[in-house]
């Protein structure tokens, strides 16, 4: 995008500082979308009025109010130190090859076990007191880095989701779930597959009320020639914006 503007492109380590710094700020913009923050003294207010419409709202309603407030409720009582990113994407998309770009290594080639992304996995900065946030994200395989992601980031979690285009529903199923529990989501698309209207109504329109704290990104975009870029980019976020 600076290039395209006439600019000088940053150097990764000076995009790793942006991100540390960007990803905080998305959870704090998310968490003042309504005016005020996220408190306890809120989530418990939520319990208590799915506890008193209980009687007059549909089952559907219901479950939604109380699945909100459970969730809130637990990931408050854990680590709040610890931010946690997911990257999301379609097959293709080269989810892992960003998320590898970010984290400076290849932690899936490390392992012979993790051939293709079929379970999350964890690049962990500041790990200390992230055990309990990670068992109830679910994530297993977990990698601790040395140092900090980035200046004043602050202890992070970076997770590596299945594709949730997968024809595994098991994977399918762990990238939906994660996509309701982490702080803050990345979808990661290319030029190919942007505008597939899969993408757009199973996975980034029913999570259209994270908004405040999701980044999208246009992978793959150096493959373009350079005065399609702008053009693609463009028509990506008109189709976020009507998402």
């Amino acid at each position: 995008i600076l290039r395209r503007e006439g600019l000088q492109a940053l150097p990764l380590e000076q995009a790793r500082d942006m991100i540390g710094a960007g990803a905080k700020a998305l959870i704090q913009r998310g968490f003042t979308t309504a005016g005020e923050p996220l408190s306890t003294e809120r989530l418990e207010a939520l319990d208590q009025a799915a506890q008193i419409g209980a009687p007059y709202l549909s089952p559907g309603n219901r479950e939604g109010l109380e699945r909100v407030a459970k969730a809130g409720a637990e990931r408050r009582a854990l680590s709040g130190d610890h931010t946690v990113v997911g990257f999301f994407g379609a097959t293709g998309s080269g989810k892992t090859s960003l998320f590898n770009a970010v984290v400076g290594e290849d932690l899936g080639k490390a392992a012979a076990r993790r051939p293709t992304t079929s379970s999350p996995l964890a690049a962990i900065w500041e790990p200390d007191g992230s055990e309990e946030l990670l068992d109830w994200l679910g994530v297993e395989d977990r990698r601790a880095r040395q140092g900090e992601f980035a200046r004043g980031a602050g202890p992070l979690i970076l997770l590596d989701l299945p594709d949730f285009d997968s024809v595994e529903a098991s994977n399918r199923a762990i990238a939906e779930r994660l996509a309701g529990q982490v702080d803050v989501l990345v979808w990661v698309s290319d030029p190919e597959k942007y505008a597939d209207s899969v993408i757009h109504d199973q996975f980034i329109r029913p999570h259209a009320n994270h908004s405040a704290v999701t980044l999208a990104v246009l992978n793959k975009s150096d493959l373009l020639a350079a005065g399609d870029v702008g053009t693609v980019a463009d028509s990506y976020a008109g189709l976020l914006r009507d998402d």
